[in-house]
């Protein structure tokens, strides 16, 4: 009875910790869907760029790809992306692109975690970076 008791506790626990994940990964992804404006800052730079609208949808796709949330790290951040919609700032991302610790916080009024930096993600910043140089 006791080996049952202890499968079921694991099992509970799974689950619970998969549900809060796919929590704060769907409440993320309803924030990023309702997105209609994106700007981003690259600090070393010290250049911030507004994306053409045609790039929001893709950039937003990406942003919302292999999200694995865990806890919030304190960082000195080298780029933030800001998320608008209707004129309104709806949530940000602060990322250090640092190779040793590629992480990014993301915040909004009801929702905050961090998630390791995607390959997808670093790849779409890099581009943006290198290519909009004026």
């Amino acid at each position: 009875a006791l080996m049952h008791m202890k499968q079921l506790f694991y099992i509970s626990t799974f689950l619970f910790l998969s549900s809060c994940t796919d929590r704060r990964t769907s409440d993320y992804e309803t924030i990023i869907n309702k997105v209609d404006n994106i700007k981003i800052e690259f600090k070393s730079l010290n250049k911030t760029v507004e994306l053409n609208k045609e790039y929001v949808p893709m950039f937003k796709e990406i942003l919302t790809r292999n999200i694995e949330p865990t806890v919030q790290q304190k960082f000195i951040s080298d780029t933030q992306v800001d998320f608008y919609s209707n004129g309104q700032k709806v949530g940000f991302l602060i990322i250090n692109n640092n190779p040793e610790m590629s992480f990014v916080n993301f915040g909004s009024d009801k929702l905050n975690f961090g998630f390791g930096l995607t390959y997808g993600i670093g790849m779409y910043l890099d581009e943006i970076k290198y290519n909009s140089q004026q």
